[in-house]
């Protein structure tokens, strides 16, 4: 329980002072009367005030709370990764659909072993589309024709088994029209097999961000 004493103080929740004291202290439990934690600071919102110890040197000679990430990894389990570890990483996808269906891969690392959508990593300096249809070349076989169309665009937090990292990934997906002759018995590296699938994309067997991503490229 937080006492009165000569290093409490009101302030206003509205003011800039406030704002800044959150941003140093931490996240924040919402409600109508909600308290505040850190290593060094206690928060508490109360009749419309905020009581807090005092700031000023405190803040200054402290040492920040590492925010961290909850990152899964391609088989779903969790890894708790400090935000100064996060691995920016962007990674193109492509929907390619033919009269055999849609064209999905399954990936060597997946013990459910689901089947997902081709593509991956950008490499520095690539562009997007570059990058898609180098992907898309490297687990198929097939070249991409013509322009790819955007389907959406998402950021998520991943943890990369091979390299032991959590990612903080902006994933970028699209509807490709392709040529020539898909190679289904994987590349050598991190593909096992290809496949065409037909609606409905049974959940046991589709990955569920390729179900959700076919849907959007059909809507």
């Amino acid at each position: 329980m937080l006492t009165a004493s000569r290093y409490i103080t009101k302030i206003d929740p509205d003011s800039d002072e406030f704002r800044k004291a959150l941003r140093e202290a931490g996240s924040i439990v919402a409600g109508t009367a909600f308290q505040v934690y850190s290593r060094h600071h206690h928060f508490k919102f109360q009749d419309g005030e905020v009581l807090f110890e005092e700031l000023a040197n405190m803040i200054s000679n402290s040492t920040s709370i590492q925010k961290k990430y909850l990152c899964r990894d391609i088989n779903g389990d969790v890894h708790i990764v400090d935000q100064s570890d996060l691995v920016q990483r962007t990674a193109v996808y492509g929907v390619l659909q033919s009269n055999e269906g849609v064209l999905l891969v399954r990936d060597r690392t997946r013990s459910d072993k689901k089947w997902d959508l081709p593509g991956g990593g950008v490499d520095p300096g690539e562009e997007l589309l570059d990058a898609l249809r180098r992907e898309v070349n490297e687990e198929t076989k097939l070249e991409i024709v013509g322009e790819p169309m955007k389907i959406c665009e998402f950021t998520e937090h991943f943890y990369d088994i091979d390299s032991e990292k959590g990612w903080e990934s902006t994933r970028h997906f699209y509807k490709v029209t392709s040529d020539g002759t898909p190679q289904l018995d994987g590349n050598d590296d991190d593909i096992a097999e290809g496949r065409y699938f037909t609606a409905p994309f049974s959940p046991e067997k589709v990955a569920p961000v390729a179900r959700e991503i076919i849907s959007l490229a059909n809507a």
